[in-house]
């Protein structure tokens, strides 16, 4: 028996409304993929939807150096690792990386100082932010070591995002449901996004990934035009509505912050 997303079920009703419950403000919807790249793609889509009914004069995309994103072609443009896109054999000139601020990078600098060069640095390149911009797109943590951000480097983004009506998304598929000792890895700076991608996890195993957002943002596409063939079947909603029941069961956000604290404290 195939599964198709053309075809309701009541698991994926359940799924979905306890999915944005979880996730909380300021996530209105959710739509339901089978892979984080997927979700990566669809995020990048949104944003660029968005600014294209913004009247941006281009729909850039600015990403981190070091962050990854996935290995479909426009997540790995996305991704921070030059060498990884030479297969590709053309780099989409409207997506633009910013350096990663790495403790010994910052050399005493704050983040948001760090930040402010940074995005000077990209504005001589000739990137007019409130024009050529559509949206931020971070890994929550540099992923391949777990280096978080300055939180004042993170809410500078923000901050910028919210001036110049630029979205601002995280890829939480290392970081969400819990791994960090909150919900998502992004509440630990204090902003509050956009869009969320989300994966791994997500289905304890089972090919489930989504993305959240605000019911604005969510709502650009016309039916069916973010769909994938075998998202949402009965099976993996069952398995995202059993992790959440063992998120909430098990108080494994808290008991993940309680180990964290160990782990830190040692």
């Amino acid at each position: 028996l195939q599964s198709c997303y053309a075809y309701g079920s009541e698991l994926r009703a359940r799924y979905l409304e306890r999915l944005v419950a979880f996730a909380g403000a300021p996530f209105d919807k959710a739509f339901l993929l089978s892979a984080g790249t997927e979700a990566t793609e669809a995020t990048f889509k949104l944003m660029r939807m968005y600014g294209q009914g913004q009247g941006k004069r281009r729909r850039g995309i600015v990403c981190i150096d070091g962050n990854w994103h996935g290995r479909t072609l426009g997540a790995q443009m996305l991704s921070g690792n030059r060498l990884q896109c030479d297969w590709i054999g053309y780099q989409d000139p409207d997506i633009h990386h910013l350096p990663f601020p790495y403790p010994w990078v910052l050399d005493g600098r704050s983040g948001e100082t760090f930040l402010e060069e940074s995005l000077r640095d990209l504005e001589s390149a000739g990137v007019d932010l409130a024009q050529d911009v559509s949206g931020f797109m971070l890994e929550t943590f540099q992923g391949w070591g777990a280096v978080f951000y300055p939180e004042d480097y993170v809410q500078g983004i923000e901050s910028l995002c919210r001036r110049h009506d630029i979205l601002l998304a995280f890829d939480e598929m290392q970081s969400g449901f819990g791994r960090t000792g909150r919900a998502f890895g992004y509440q630990h700076y204090g902003v509050a996004p956009d869009l969320l991608g989300c994966g791994k996890g997500m289905g304890g195993g089972l090919p489930l990934s989504g993305v959240l957002g605000r019911a604005e943002v969510m709502d650009l596409p016309d039916i069916g035009n973010m769909s994938s063939t075998h998202s949402a079947n009965p099976l993996v909603c069952a398995a995202g509505l059993a992790v959440l029941d063992e998120i909430r069961d098990r108080d494994l956000i808290a008991e993940t912050a309680r180990k964290g604290e160990v782990l830190f404290g040692a």
